[in-house]
């Protein structure tokens, strides 16, 4: 395919597979996820951007993909696509176990994040059967609800704010941190839920930077007084408060925010 050794210039880190590598892997539920001619596996956002811009000025269809773990089809690929597959945007930036608030990169998955967060006595309030498989961007942009979304709501009512990559390669950036601001337009709530509608683009803004859950429990307490004193973390993408002593430990943390 004459795309390939362009992408292996032009993105010199990602990982890319063929049609015949494709062919060799699991595809997951839907035999059609890898029905694509290649798949790229950017490191960053800025590599995704790189990739969504060529793919759009050439006219190359792109189909975003994370942990194709979704029933209704919506990472299902044909000959002459590219997968832009966002595994390889893993890591966890930053966890804030007082704000409660996460910042992940979009291949991160529920089971990784979920355990994360249990270090410090929380968790993201939505859960998944296919947890360790499905990634939280994929969940974003599908607006996932899992088996505790009566009690804590969706993917929709967890989510602060996101970084994603538009059709065009333009990074739109709003890593909001708290539930109201007067900035304008919310956004994000294009983004989420809307997997459909960026595949039929041809292209996808996949490169959620980070999100935020709301935990809805009793309000933080100054650090020196909480029983669960919080360990510096490296990096992640949610936030929560440690448990207010007299009360059990959180079920859900707060917020996400995507990267």
């Amino acid at each position: 395919m004459p795309l390939l050794p362009a992408f292996r210039t032009l993105l010199p880190t990602a990982t890319i597979w063929d049609a015949a590598e494709l062919a060799s892997r699991d595809p997951g539920f839907d035999a059609r996820n890898f029905g694509a001619s290649a798949l790229v596996r950017p490191r960053d956002v800025e590599d995704v951007a790189t990739l969504v811009t060529f793919c759009a000025e050439r006219g190359v269809s792109l189909v975003p993909q994370g942990g194709r773990t979704g029933l209704a089809g919506g990472a299902a690929t044909s000959e002459g696509q590219i997968i832009c597959d966002l595994g390889g945007l893993a890591q966890i930036e930053e966890i804030d176990p007082f704000a409660r608030v996460a910042i992940v990169q979009a291949g991160v998955t529920l089971g990784a994040l979920q355990e994360a967060c249990a270090v410090h006595g929380l968790d993201p309030g939505i859960d998944l059967a296919a947890r360790g498989s499905a990634t939280v961007g994929g969940m974003v942009s599908t607006n996932a609800g899992g088996i505790m979304a009566f009690r804590n709501g969706t993917m929709r009512h967890r989510v602060l704010g996101l970084e994603a990559v538009l059709p065009d390669g333009r990074v739109f950036s709003d890593l909001t941190r708290v539930l109201k601001t007067s900035a304008g337009y919310d956004l994000k709530h294009l983004f989420i839920g809307a997997s459909s509608a960026r595949r039929a683009r041809s292209a996808s803004s996949p490169a959620w930077r980070c999100g935020s859950i709301r935990w809805p429990g009793p309000a933080p307490q100054p650090l020196s007084a909480c029983p669960m004193r919080p360990a510096p973390s490296a990096s992640c993408g949610i936030s929560w408060a440690p448990p207010a002593r007299g009360f059990p430990p959180p079920r859900s943390c707060g917020a996400i925010l995507l990267r």
